[in-house]
């Protein structure tokens, strides 16, 4: 289970390489916290150009979460994108999803 917040480009390619080489042995999670404010910057309208720049990286840094987690799900790793306000209960939802599937699984070989 890796709790971050992914903002920056770059090092969103390196975790998702690190966790795909992860996911082939482990059972991952990425929690990926997400910034309020950068989800309310991409919707705000911008009254100047610095909001605007302002905006535009705000929505390319969603937009890459967004590619990041699609990467990582085609590949088995389980994503969750949560405000902080939904931080616990989505980590222990996921938790617990991962380890009943794995306990059917289980029960079904046998």
């Amino acid at each position: 289970m890796l709790f971050t917040s992914v903002v920056d480009l770059a090092a969103a390619e390196l975790l998702r390489e690190s966790l795909l080489r992860l996911g082939r042995r482990h059972r991952a999670l990425l929690l990926n916290l997400e910034d309020p404010e950068l989800r309310a910057l991409a919707a705000a309208g911008p009254a100047t150009p610095a909001q605007a720049f302002a905006q535009v990286a705000s929505l390319e840094i969603q937009l890459a979460n967004r590619r990041l987690a699609r990467h990582l799900r085609r590949g088995g790793i389980r994503v969750v994108n949560t405000p902080a306000d939904r931080l616990a209960l989505e980590a222990l939802e996921a938790y617990l999803a991962i380890f009943s599937r794995g306990a059917a699984v289980s029960s079904a070989k046998m």
